[in-house]
């Protein structure tokens, strides 16, 4: 499901934001495919020792002239002593991309997810760990502005563990950016809203 990756070595928070501060290692999702492409979709299957695999589907079309990407995956990860499993994971993701009217674009990406694992707490022993995630972005595009709204969010929880109990976590960002094309590169100003909790 990756694109490709891109590793911007400095500063870069004008571009991609607040936490950008050292640098950025920006993994890029395939995206929608774009007007006129021929729909495509992908099946994948893994099995392994001690009850391990893993399938998965993915697909991409048009709809509409709007372009959307689907994509599901499941997976499960047997201990050695094959008696339960050790971890599993279930996560799906969908993207969708199109122009709004002329000169205006979009790009909506979402996905959620649920894991279940063992983890090591160290000298109070292991403890299972279950925990869902859920985002959302949208970004839009009307010229030279930029704007994009970012939602995340889920819950972590740790069983047969002292002091067990659970977390929840969001986070919440608007950026709005203004670019202007110079000589001999760009000039980007913007502002960002951010709230993250615990």
């Amino acid at each position: 499901e990756i694109e490709r990756i891109e590793v911007v070595e400095g500063p870069a928070s004008a571009l991609y934001g607040g936490n950008a501060l050292t640098g950025v290692i920006n993994i890029i999702s395939r995206s929608p495919n774009r007007p006129h492409a021929p729909s495509s979709q992908q099946v994948s299957a893994m099995l392994g020792d001690h009850r391990t695999n893993r399938a998965g589907w993915s697909g991409s079309g048009q709809l509409d002239g709007h372009g959307w990407r689907l994509g599901l995956e499941g997976e499960r990860l047997g201990r050695f002593d094959a008696t339960e499993d050790a971890a599993r994971a279930f996560k799906v993701h969908a993207s969708l991309r199109g122009g709004l009217s002329r000169g205006t674009s979009y790009r909506l990406h979402t996905g959620v997810s649920r894991q279940e694992g063992d983890v090591s707490l160290g000298f109070l022993g292991p403890a299972t760990e279950l925990g869902s995630r859920a985002f959302l972005r949208t970004d839009i595009d009307h010229g030279p502005w930029h704007s994009d709204v970012h939602l995340y969010g889920g819950r972590k929880e740790l069983t047969s563990a002292p002091d067990a109990g659970e977390t929840r976590f969001s986070s919440g960002q608007i950026t709005l950016q203004r670019r202007w094309q110079l000589e001999p590169g760009d000039l980007v100003l913007g502002g960002e809203v951010r709230r993250d909790a615990v």
